[in-house]
């Protein structure tokens, strides 16, 4: 994949573009990477999908275990699209209160790493299901190009590269960001716990180890 879209980006140069670039291919932290660094377009003006389509996969399965309409719920996945992605349950909300409370209120119990298994494995049961997954990407690219388009100062888990942002440095990951015309805006860092911010480290590290694979290519 990264062959092909260094080829790619040859072309895009060649036309002359100088728009936004939002990756959909995977893997999408790495891939996202390789189009930065090809220099191609200015900082910022290269994002990828990221954890978005993880986090719209959250709030689905939040969603199925309480019976209530998934707009009830806001939260997010954050670190790789991939295995090692991290859920900052601590940022996690139901109506204005933190889901834990809302949790309890409602008698619900939830295994959170069997949460983040459940995530992670809609893709294949889609997959296995239909033998592709294009619809949820579909939706999510959707809203990210209405928020650049519209200049909506949406935030968005997108993938970006991390110069110090949450104690990493050069590696893309999945963050909240402000996307608006032209560009992601502004990074925004959440306070994340202890745990979370271990476990977005090592996802992290996980992403590096792609990223040196691919640029050893």
């Amino acid at each position: 994949t990264a062959r092909l879209i260094i080829s790619c980006m040859e072309k895009v140069q060649a036309s002359g573009f100088s728009g936004v670039f939002i990756n959909v291919a995977n893997p999408c932290d790495v891939i996202t990477q390789v189009i930065s660094e090809s220099g191609i377009l200015p900082e910022g003006h290269v994002f990828g999908t990221g954890a978005s389509l993880d986090s719209a996969r959250l709030t689905d399965y939040l969603s199925q275990l309480t019976g209530l309409d998934h707009n009830s719920f806001d939260g997010l996945v954050m670190g790789e699209h991939g295995d090692s992605q991290m859920i900052p349950w601590s940022h996690i909300d139901f109506m204005g209160q933190p889901f834990e409370k809302a949790a309890r209120e409602f008698g619900i119990h939830i295994d959170r790493e069997q949460a983040r298994k459940h995530i992670l494995d809609t893709a294949r049961r889609i997959y296995k299901g239909k033998g592709c997954t294009e619809f949820g990407i579909g939706a999510v690219l959707s809203n990210i190009t209405r928020a650049v388009m519209h200049d909506e100062k949406r935030i968005l888990p997108v993938s970006v590269l991390l110069e110090g942002e949450y104690g990493e440095q050069g590696v893309p990951a999945g963050v909240p960001c402000v996307s608006g015309k032209n560009r992601v805006e502004e990074i925004l860092e959440i306070s994340l716990t202890e745990k979370e911010k271990e476990q977005l480290h090592n996802s992290c590290n996980v992403i590096r180890g792609f990223v040196e694979k691919a640029d050893q290519m």
